[in-house]
């Protein structure tokens, strides 16, 4: 068969290993006799932590990045010094990387142990920061002011919002290294989505905003028809041309993340690692443009981003981080009247907004997507109608109609709410459709949600109405999503309920992106609540028996407590029961039991830190 014998074969193994023991010696002898000749040795911290010995003898320490070394790697590394220790770094960029400070089941004794020990960078343990945030003057701190990155109005923005005691100089000039494109004529540029505003779905809807997300589609959708970024599917991209190589989609929250990696990856026709991410994520990275997408809008609050101030604070370095990526070209996307409703006063975000207005080139979200009117759908280009496009309340079910009547496979309607006229309009609309095999599953709640019993006679009158012309009619728990998807390609959202008389006034969007139908029908599978529904309307008779009165001394106060009240050192809240957790991290917020409401400390908390929750 060929096969040596296994003498000779053990022969061979044990020469060769005999070999590869003389070569890892030449490999070692090779490797301390660089060591013992370095005078440079570059390392990460982690690695000079982790490493028995790094030099015989180390004169000088350099600490660069400080601002992200947490104090005890950063004492361990000025350690290694024989004579001089210098740290390096932005104390206004992230912060080191920890767990125990938010850590849910440590104590408060953990947690703050965690703040004071290995949350807080050299700058700060070393007295060069004051509480507020602000650079005290001290003889070891040397400040470098000058920035070869940003254009001068990019850097102006960033001053804004993380320099105002020390602001940055420019030290490159104004000019842009991508071709021209009228879509980014200005160094810094505002989208504002104000009055172009979809609620979320889900549990989180603050950390989503469809809206964005196809305002952020069409603007690279631009990009690319100007020949700034690579065509959908190009090959033999040249390097410093290709999308990664001049963009950057920055957005605070992971939700909004994956839902724009998915609108650009249909984009493109191909996944661009590196293209879409968390702040985090772009730290020490710089592109010619960046999008940064704000996201607030769609919720009923900003969200724990926008919760910090102060210079620093982690929204403060966050914001800084996001806008300092961009080198010739910032574009922010923005809901600046929401923003402008939640954000708290004098704070780093609600200085950003101002600062924008002010001075960038204010873009309206309607010059990326249009408004259009129902009967303009049948005359539109094929490459038009996959575009997103507004309807206004009193075209929406025109436009509805006309894409119902070209659906060729299934049509998926979510309403939580019916009503006797439109459940009519849309059982005469869908009947036809389900007659030629096109399979209509319609979602809503069940009757028993109703809380009137006329309601919930009514509300099983109108299933069995859609039922007769054909459709399937699945129940959802407390669901409140409003949604149309049409052959798992045409996606209309919006806060209007198809199938109910409410929301008269209300915008629908409609969005051609399979990647997007598919997206929204996991998130509202997933994010389906997994508390018990309540139980279903009764009539006085059958109510249950009241519970036993509280006793007196026990009993709530709602009458002398309530929110932004401050009484005995206290600021009382009101924090929603989602949100609890995080007013305790964020504010160290405890529960009066008695008074039935959340407080803070008013000596260390001010009503601008809690302004997120109180009315």
């Amino acid at each position: 068969m060929g096969i040596p014998p296994r003498e000779t074969v053990a022969e061979t193994a044990a020469s060769l290993q005999v070999r590869l023991d003389e070569l890892d010696r030449k490999r070692k002898r090779i490797h301390d006799e660089v060591r013992s000749r370095c005078r440079v040795l570059g390392a990460t911290v982690a690695k000079a932590v982790q490493s028995r010995k790094l030099l015989d003898e180390i004169d000088v320490v350099v600490i660069d990045e400080a601002g992200m070394v947490n104090l005890p790697s950063a004492w361990f590394a000025a350690g290694l010094a024989r004579k001089r220790v210098i740290v390096a770094g932005d104390f206004r960029q992230l912060p080191a990387v920890t767990k125990g400070d938010g850590d849910r089941q440590a104590s408060e004794e953990e947690r703050s142990h965690s703040r004071e020990w290995t949350a807080r960078d050299a700058f700060h343990a070393a007295g060069l920061v004051d509480p507020s945030g602000r650079v005290r003057q001290d003889p070891r701190l040397v400040a470098l002011d000058t920035q070869y990155r940003m254009r001068e109005p990019i850097c102006a923005v960033v001053n804004e919002v993380a320099y105002p005691d020390a602001p940055l100089k420019t030290g490159r000039g104004n000019t842009t290294r991508l071709p021209f494109a009228p879509l980014i004529d200005s160094p810094v540029i505002l989208i504002d989505t104000s009055g172009r505003r979809i609620p979320g779905g889900g549990r989180k809807p603050h950390m989503t905003n469809a809206v964005h997300a196809a305002v952020i589609h069409e603007l690279v959708r631009g990009l690319q028809y100007e020949g700034v970024l690579p065509g959908r599917k190009w090959q033999d991209v040249p390097e410093g041309e290709r999308a990664t190589d001049r963009l950057a989609v920055i957005s605070p929250y992971r939700e909004q993340v994956k839902a724009l990696k998915s609108s650009l990856t249909h984009r493109f026709g191909e996944d661009y690692d590196g293209l879409v991410d968390t702040v985090h994520r772009f730290q020490g990275s710089q592109r010619p443009v960046v999008l940064l997408d704000t996201v607030a809008g769609a919720g009923k609050d900003p969200g724990f981003f926008y919760s910090g101030t102060g210079l620093s604070s982690q929204t403060c370095r966050l914001l800084n981080v996001a806008l300092s990526r961009a080198q010739d070209h910032l574009v922010v996307v923005a809901d600046v009247a929401f923003l402008r409703k939640y954000l708290a006063p004098h704070s780093e975000a609600l200085a950003m907004v101002d600062h924008l207005e002010a001075h960038a080139q204010t873009v309206s979200a309607d010059q990326l997507i249009p408004i259009l009117d129902a009967d303009q759908l049948a005359h539109l280009s094929e490459e038009d109608l996959v575009r997103p496009a507004f309807f206004e309340h009193s075209e929406v079910a025109a436009a509805v109609e006309w894409d119902v009547e070209r659906a060729q496979h299934s049509i998926e309607l979510y309403s939580a709410f019916m009503d006797r006229a439109p459940v009519g309009r849309w059982a005469r609309l869908l009947g036809p459709r389900t007659a030629v095999g096109i399979q209509v599953t319609v979602f809503t709640r069940p009757p028993e949600e109703q809380q009137e019993p006329s309601r919930v006679a009514r509300h099983r009158e109108l299933v069995q109405q859609l039922e007769a012309a054909g459709c399937r009619v699945e129940f959802r728990d407390r669901m409140h999503e409003k949604v149309l998807i049409l052959d798992g390609a045409v996606l209309w959202h919006g806060s209007k309920n198809l199938l109910a008389n409410i929301g008269p006034t209300d915008l629908m969007m409609r969005y051609t992106d399979p990647a997007s139908c598919d997206r929204v029908r996991k998130l509202m599978e997933h994010t389906r609540m997994e508390r018990p529904a309540r139980g279903p309307w009764r009539p006085a008779e059958q109510d249950a028996p009241a519970p036993p009165e509280v006793p007196a001394q026990r009993a709530p106060t709602p009458d002398k407590v309530y929110p932004g009240l401050v009484r005995d050192g206290r600021l009382y809240l009101k924090v929603p029961y989602e949100q609890k957790d995080e007013a305790k991290r964020l504010l160290s917020a405890k529960w009066d039991k008695q008074a039935g409401h959340w407080w803070v400390d008013a000596t260390k908390i001010t009503p601008e830190q809690a302004a997120r929750w109180l009315p």
